[in-house]
């Protein structure tokens, strides 16, 4: 992404201003932000010492940061809440377990996994249909057309996004493409670390909502 000359600008102040608060103790915000006392305004109270900075909120006032869900939780909230509550822990792991045992071929019948079959119930499988199922088990067993020890297995995948979905309400995932656009491999990805990205505004026009 290319920035305009008066965004660098404002960028670069704004990188110099938290440099200068930073090595300074603080000092420069709390001074702002003490109102002249304490928690109540009385004067002669400490000013705070403690300062909170967002990396990504200069990005966002240049106009090309992201937007944020609108609730009152953060996904830092929401993580540490998951990991420190026991009862909240042991519901999102019971249900990852859970989950996880279908995430194998059945040994028989009886027993739990997935299985890729036909559309059509009725319909005699060829020798093409059946290697067309196999192939794509094992594509999603891999997570992926190769095997690759340093890739996450179907069971892994599995449990990354369960515990997103119950601990954001959000999970995410990306497909990585073969050169002729086909999927290759695919893998989780951390949904605390995604958001839904601003649109793009043509110039003198209103925003677009396909980009």
């Amino acid at each position: 992404m290319q920035l305009t000359a008066d965004q660098e600008q404002q960028l670069l102040q704004n990188f110099i201003d938290l440099t200068k608060a930073v090595s300074a103790g603080g000092a420069t915000l709390a001074k702002g932000n003490s109102g002249g006392g304490g928690i109540h305004g009385e004067e002669g109270a400490y000013a705070p010492k403690s300062f909170f900075n967002d990396p990504f909120q200069y990005l966002d006032h240049l106009g090309i940061g992201f937007k944020d869900t609108p609730s009152e939780l953060t996904y830092g909230t929401l993580k540490a809440m998951s990991e420190r509550d026991m009862v909240i822990a042991a519901i999102i792991q019971t249900r990852q377990n859970q989950v996880a045992s279908f995430c194998a071929r059945p040994k028989n019948k009886f027993s739990v996994g997935f299985r890729v079959r036909h559309k059509n119930r009725k319909r005699k499988l060829t020798e093409g249909d059946r290697n067309f199922i196999h192939d794509t088990e094992e594509f999603l067993l891999r997570c992926g057309h190769d095997t690759n020890d340093e890739r996450d297995d179907f069971e892994t995948f599995i449990r990354k996004i369960t515990r997103d979905s119950l601990r954001y309400d959000q999970a995410n995932f990306e497909i990585i493409p073969r050169m002729n656009g086909q999927p290759h491999h695919f893998l989780a990805v951390d949904a605390a670390s995604i958001r839904f990205a601003r649109p793009k505004r043509r110039k003198g026009g209103p925003s677009v909502n396909n980009e």
